[in-house]
């Protein structure tokens, strides 16, 4: 039952993760973009025996090193430190533009997609509850459509009552005494039940009657 929960979730998530994914490569491209912009600029300018240049051409120097980049700083590839402070030698605005990155990618992007699962498991347990409802009312139908057949065949008499002497008869026979044991019924429950169901104390109960009292 969870594992088919478990497995149900992540197919009805796949569709909405593939969204936020889409989301976040685009939020990666985007700040990529600037930082690589900026490298170019300070490895161009830079003398290239500098650490912080051999540092941020690994990092930023073209577009896909600072996508790579970004995406590890995000998932915890790295620290995100590590790939953050040399841009305090390069230029603060690139530091803070990093930083507002981490932040919003920790903070709420990472949430977000942490909000989808959570949001997709409780859609799937209410689904899964209606769905063992609508069986469970399904299941209910059939054996009333069935109790009702084989009452109709208890009524010889064709009145739409069925006597105390019918069903007692009825229930010497294999076929209705198998019928209510796989209702939980057994023969004494079953005589303690038509004689509830039998208010007025006249030895006969309706047969629909008797349905819905099931």
């Amino acid at each position: 039952g969870e594992l088919r929960l478990m497995i149900q979730m992540i197919t009805t998530s796949i569709s909405n993760l593939f969204s936020l994914l889409m989301v976040l490569m685009l939020l990666i491209y985007c700040f990529a973009i600037a930082l690589t912009r900026g490298a170019v600029d300070f490895i161009t300018e830079s003398d290239k025996s500098n650490d912080v240049v051999t540092l941020i051409d690994r990092d930023y120097g073209t577009l896909p090193k600072s996508m790579y980049s970004l995406f590890l700083a995000m998932t915890g590839g790295v620290n995100w430190g590590d790939v953050t402070t040399p841009w305090l030698s390069v230029n603060l605005a690139y530091f803070m533009l990093m930083v507002v990155f981490i932040s919003f990618a920790m903070f709420s992007v990472l949430n977000i997609v942490t909000g989808v699962f959570v949001d997709g498991a409780i859609e799937m347990a209410r689904r899964d509850r209606v769905s063992f409802v609508e069986k469970e009312a399904q299941l209910k139908q059939a054996i009333a459509f069935h109790l009702l057949e084989l009452l109709e065949e208890i009524d010889e008499d064709g009145t739409g009552t069925i006597t105390t002497q019918e069903f007692t008869d009825a229930m010497r026979k294999e076929d209705v005494k198998g019928f209510m044991e796989a209702l939980h019924i057994e023969g004494d429950d079953a005589l303690d039940l038509f004689a509830l169901l039998d208010g007025d104390g006249d030895g006969s109960v309706d047969v629909y009657e008797f349905v819905e009292g099931m």
